[in-house]
């Protein structure tokens, strides 16, 4: 039995009260910023006496038109139209931006409607229902109900600021993606010329260790020569078919990945066989580092991900926070139709609800603590990003001056041992040595060869892995062609 209801009434007003006040001392927040890092005013690899001359780096241009290709212009823009990885990319960004027009309803009431008929009748020959009760045969029922929640913390507009920014980070997600993929496509495209004249170096190779095996066996037949020359003969024109089929099984594999990057069966045969590997193209110049936080896509996304975890973070906060709410309804019920749509005959209430979690078991903290530690570790995730958004640049920049450097020694290696080639084959032929020399001079001149191809496509390795590497907006318009053939 309750003797003094009101001071019950009292008490739990004050729980309502302190509830309240224990809620906005949980730890409300404005968004935040990470600290800044530290960047010099330009790259350490950037050779300032060579970039006098150096082409300014044009972010807004397809990068790989420097290279005056027409042939992979071509299958630059194939594989942005029929690429299946990069349609699933959109796709996956066409996900998110349903979940944030999704999270965009929040910010006007929901509105339902409901209708019902009811018909009943008499079981069997029972007698008519008299007075004191009434029968109706059938009913009609009608409502209208909206609800709508007051976002007085934020809760409500924190969550759609977190569904926008994820929506912007899938977006920078795919633009990053893209130039992966046209990284990606000139590489296996130089690759495969690059293994073309491997294979074409290496045929003249075992052509001319024919000769030259042919030539030993008959000064061995004759005498001249012992039976150790044949077989060392016979060591290098074994050894130069073993490499040739090694070039041609990888030759066959990247030009079948080549062809799955197409978006169709993989074949060979997609890259003419006249295409050569560029010998000249302009430096670039990389303009200053603080400049990759905007033209970086992968380090947009990083930022507007931080972004997304700040704001959820704060709707958990105000998660701890009083809801109010407020319900209204309208309907009415006749025996008639029209009766039951007369506003006059409608009946309406108006409600104002408020949600006060007063004891939750700690969850809504520890949710709270859980955004928080998700914003923390975005926030390292940000920075590791954009460092190494600088260290890809630092890379390619030193690559590009070392691999100037060494395909400048291979070909005075080449050339030496080409001399020595000849030179060894002339004291071969004199009686003055064995065979031994000539393999040796033999085995050099192919290895500096094949390094030297080698490293011009590593040289357009680093100019690609630059020009990706300093980002750009050139994306978008082919992006947009996509969607448009898409939809």
């Amino acid at each position: 039995m309750v003797r003094n209801p009101g001071k019950i009434y009292k008490y739990l007003l004050l729980s309502v009260i302190g509830s309240i006040f224990l809620s906005g001392c949980a730890g409300w927040r404005l968004s935040r910023d990470v600290d800044a890092i530290d960047v010099p005013d330009q790259f350490h690899n950037e050779n300032t006496s060579e970039n006098l001359q150096a082409v300014l780096f044009k972010p807004d241009e397809p990068w790989w038109l420097v290279f005056n290709d027409q042939t992979l212009n071509g299958l630059m823009q194939k594989t942005f139209s029929d690429n299946l990885s990069l349609k699933a990319s959109i796709a996956r960004v066409e996900q998110v931006r349903a979940l944030y027009a999704s999270s965009t309803s929040s910010r006007y009431p929901s509105l339902s409607i409901s209708g019902k008929k009811t018909e009943s009748g008499e079981v069997g020959d029972s007698q008519p229902v008299t007075a004191p009760f009434s029968f109706s045969p059938q009913n009609y029922e009608f409502g209208l109900s909206s609800t709508y929640e007051i976002d007085l913390w934020g809760k409500l507009s924190s969550s759609r600021k977190a569904a926008a920014a994820d929506l912007v980070a899938s977006e920078e997600d795919l633009r990053a993606f893209t130039f992966s993929l046209s990284a990606q496509l000139a590489k296996s495209y130089f690759t495969v010329i690059e293994l073309r004249q491997q294979r074409d170096l290496l045929k003249q190779t075992i052509s001319s260790y024919k000769d030259y095996n042919e030539l030993v066996m008959e000064r061995y037949l004759r005498g001249v020569a012992v039976s150790l020359d044949v077989y060392q003969s016979e060591i290098n024109l074994t050894g130069a078919r073993a490499q040739e089929a090694q070039v041609e099984a990888r030759l066959a594999a990247v030009e079948n990945a080549f062809g799955t990057m197409l978006g169709q069966y993989p074949s060979p045969g997609l890259i003419p066989e006249n295409a050569n590997l560029s010998n000249e193209f302009p430096e670039i110049s990389p303009g200053l580092p603080s400049e990759l936080i905007n033209r970086r896509p992968d380090v947009r996304s990083a930022n507007f991900r931080l972004v997304a975890a700040d704001k959820r973070s704060a709707e958990a906060v105000a998660s701890r926070f009083p809801r109010f709410s407020l319900t209204g309804t309208v309907g009415g019920s006749s025996d008639e139709l029209a009766d039951a749509l007369d506003p006059e005959n409608m009946i309406w209430n108006a409600i104002g609800n408020v949600i006060v979690p007063v004891f939750e078991g700690g969850r809504l903290k520890a949710n709270a603590d859980r955004a928080e530690a998700t914003w923390l570790e975005q926030s390292y995730v940000y920075k590791q990003t954009l460092l190494n958004a600088f260290r890809e640049v630092e890379d390619a920049l030193a690559k590009r001056q070392n691999y100037q450097e060494r395909i400048a020694q291979l070909q005075l290696q080449s050339q030496a041992a080409s001399s020595s080639v000849r030179l060894a084959t002339d004291r071969y032929l004199q009686g003055v040595t064995d065979y031994l020399p000539v393999v040796h001079a033999q085995t050099s001149y192919l290895n500096a060869r094949r390094s030297l191809i080698t490293a011009r496509r590593e040289l357009i390795d680093s100019y690609v892995e630059l020009a990706v590497a300093l980002g750009g907006g050139w994306t978008d318009d082919i992006l947009d062609q996509i969607v448009v053939e898409i939809d």
